[in-house]
């Protein structure tokens, strides 16, 4: 038996410790029992934020070129598919954060939020019509504000809120994204690239004359006019539309109005009766719409121009004329998109340019005395020449069906020619077949506020 003053020093703490343990384990549990009814909402709300950071975000890019592009859609995962477009915003991902409270944000078109202050962007554009890797992009910079899409205070969507096409509000937008395309596509997509060829030759034919200076003056009335997805604003909204729609940069633009209504019922109302215009002409003619007016304070300068908003319905004038946009807007319904339309075209004219120098080449060598004002080495367009002739076969390799497409919008101009030019004496019945044609296209016309 040990006596008491040999018993271990320990044993006069233990009465402390079970003190002390059937204090603290009510606490431990309540602690437990909190961490078990955490929400797990957390947890998925940071991940669905730290998803939007890895696709959307980037501190302190360097370069901001096509490279650049190229190098952080790979490094972010995004090019498994090919993604068609992405946006990199460059600053503090707090300023972001923001975008979600009244402290840097403010609500934008439903559950939208858009920032009070702007981001440097970094828009990054796929080339080329393979969505398979490598992919190829192009970078385009800019400094404006953003649009993103809120959980519980977390940023979880980026939304671009421009468009690439005024002119095509009523439409349909634009395609954007990697799309599985199925048997059934592709059939369509022939038939778009047949009536896109019957289009063209009908456009070499004359059935369809576009006027291209009416064109300007109707997408200049719609950048400065038109924003159908609003239905009034206030004095932020002209602000930013003003500037976004270019009308502050060398100077403030004392008023403008925006309607607000669909492109179709605008031009629905060059088909009321005619009155005459403050000019004097009698190609006017007025209609009940929404809109804002948009008047400058009187106390800015530009480009950071001050605006006073009234929204109402009251009546306006516009001035209506020529063919607006019915070849640009035919060209997009036959083709799956405008950066495509863009490659065919662009392949055109490239390819042009090469046959008209080699064209020039044979007539100095066919007709070497022929008066020209400018007299050019034959080296330099030779030179030229064994550059076009390698981009081209460069860009037969990478982008064959592109290509192809190309060169067949290209002949249609043969059968164009032999119809158009070179059959001098055309049947009655051919003629009007045409003049029947032109009856069922119809006449369209573009409006321009007065």
């Amino acid at each position: 038996m040990v006596s008491p003053k040999h018993q271990p020093k320990e044993q006069g703490w233990e009465p402390l410790l079970k003190e002390m343990m059937m204090v603290l384990s009510p606490l431990f549990w309540v602690f437990m029992l909190g961490l078990s009814l955490t929400p797990l909402t957390l947890a998925k709300d940071d991940r669905r934020y730290r998803h939007f950071l890895t696709q959307h975000y980037d501190r302190s890019p360097k370069g901001r070129d096509n490279k650049y592009c190229e190098t952080m859609m790979e490094r972010r995962k995004l090019t498994k598919p090919c993604k068609g477009i992405n946006t990199f915003v460059h600053g503090n991902k707090n300023d972001i954060k923001d975008i979600c409270k009244d402290k840097n944000g403010k609500p934008y078109r439903g559950n939208l939020r858009i920032s009070k202050s702007a981001f440097q962007v970094t828009i990054c554009k796929h080339k080329g019509g393979s969505t398979r890797p490598p992919c190829y992009y192009k970078a385009t910079k800019a400094y404006r504000v953003i649009v993103i899409g809120c959980e519980k205070g977390w940023p979880v969507h980026f939304d671009d809120p421009e468009l690439a096409l005024l002119f095509l509000h009523s439409i349909s937008p634009l395609h954007r994204g990697n799309i599985r395309i199925s048997k059934a596509v592709m059939a369509l997509q022939r038939t778009q690239v047949f009536l896109l060829f019957l289009l063209l030759s009908l456009l070499g034919l004359g059935l369809v004359q576009p006027s291209y200076g009416q064109d300007r003056m109707y997408q200049r009335f719609l950048r400065q006019h038109v924003d159908p997805d609003e239905t009034a604003g206030s004095d932020g909204y002209c602000n930013l539309m003003m500037q976004r729609r270019k009308m502050t940069s060398h100077q403030c633009k004392r008023f403008n109005t925006f309607i607000h209504e669909d492109l179709w019922n605008i031009r629905s109302i060059c088909s009321t009766a005619n009155i005459q215009c403050k000019n004097g002409p009698m190609n006017c003619h007025e209609g009940v719409v929404r809109v804002t007016d948009c008047r400058e304070t009187g106390s800015s300068r530009a480009p950071n121009c001050r605006y006073r908003a009234k929204a109402s319905t009251r009546r306006v004038v516009i001035a209506c004329e020529g063919n607006p946009e019915c070849i640009s807007t035919l060209l997009m319904l036959v083709t799956s998109d405008i950066y495509t339309l863009i490659n065919y075209v662009g392949f055109i004219n490239y390819l042009f340019y090469g046959v008209t120098v080699a064209g020039q080449i044979v007539l100095r060598w066919k007709k070497p005395d022929i008066n020209r004002p400018i007299k050019v080495n034959l080296l330099f367009p030779i030179i030229y020449l064994l550059f076009w002739a390698f981009l081209l076969v460069f860009s037969l390799w990478s982008e064959p069906v592109v290509c192809g497409i190309g060169l067949a919008i290209m002949l249609t101009g043969v059968p164009v020619y032999f119809l158009g030019v070179s059959w001098q004496h055309k049947p009655r019945c051919f003629n009007k077949f045409i003049g029947e044609l032109l009856k069922i296209m119809g006449s369209q016309r573009a409006p321009g506020l007065e």
